[in-house]
C-alpha cells in the first residue's frame, strides 16, 4: 500500500533534518507515528534514516556533512526520490534482532545476579555458576546475532539491485529520476 500523504511528511522531515532545519531528537520524536505506517517504503526508510545518526548527542548540523560515505549520501537521496514517487516498495522487510538483545541482556542480568548472589549468600560456587552462565549467554548470543546478521543482509541484497536501494531496480530509479527532472 503507499500512503501519499505519509511519504510526503517523511521526505520533508528527511530533507529538514540534513539541511539542519530541525535537531537530531525533534526527529526521532516526531518520527514515531511513522513507525507502523501500512507503507512498507515508510517504515523502512524510516528505519534507514534513524541510523544516519547517534540518539546520544543531539545536533542541529547539515546531517549530510556529516556524513563522509558517499554511498550513504546517495542512499539517502534515493530514498527522498522514493518518498516523492507513487511506486511500490518491493524490497522484503529487513528482520529485527530483538529477541537476540533480550538473550545478551539476559546474560548481563546473570552475570550481574553473580555479584549479588556472591555478596548475599557467601557461595562462591553459586556466584561462580551465574557469572559462568551469563558469560556464556552473553557470548553466545553476540556470535550467533552477528553471524545470523551478515546471512540476513546477503539474502536482503540478493533480492534486488543495491545500488538502487529503496527502488528495488535501477530502470525504476532511472524512471523515477527523470519524472523528477521533467517536473
Amino acid at each position: 500500500m503507499v500512503d501519499l500523504d505519509s511519504r510526503s511528511q517523511l521526505a520533508n522531515m528527511l530533507l529538514q533534518l540534513i539541511n539542519g532545519e530541525i535537531a537530531t531528537d525533534e526527529y526521532y520524536s516526531s518520527s514515531t507515528k511513522f513507525r507502523y505506517s501500512l507503507d512498507l517504503g515508510v517504515t523502512e526508510i524510516l528505519r534507514f534514516s534513524l541510523t544516519l545518526f547517534s540518539d546520544l548527542y543531539p545536533q542541529r548540523s547539515k546531517l549530510i556533512f556529516s556524513i563522509r560515505d558517499p554511498d550513504v549520501i546517495n542512499m539517502v537521496n534515493r530514498a527522498l526520490l522514493f518518498l516523492n514517487t507513487n511506486k511500490e516498495y518491493e524490497w522484503p522487510k529487513l528482520p529485527d534482532f530483538t529477541y537476540s538483545k533480550w538473550l545478551f541482556l539476559s546474560g548481563w542480568m546473570l552475570l550481574a545476579s553473580s555479584l549479588v548472589a556472591s555478596w548475599a549468600s557467601q557461595s562462591v560456587w553459586l556466584s561462580v555458576a551465574l557469572w559462568t552462565g551469563g558469560l556464556i549467554t552473553s557470548v553466545a548470543t553476540w556470535v550467533y546475532q552477528s553471524i545470523r546478521y551478515k546471512q540476513i543482509l546477503i539474502w536482503y541484497w540478493s533480492n534486488g539491485e543495491k545500488g538502487a536501494w529503496p527502488f528495488i531496480r535501477h530502470l525504476d530509479l532511472l524512471a523515477a529520476t527523470e519524472q523528477s527532472l521533467s517536473v
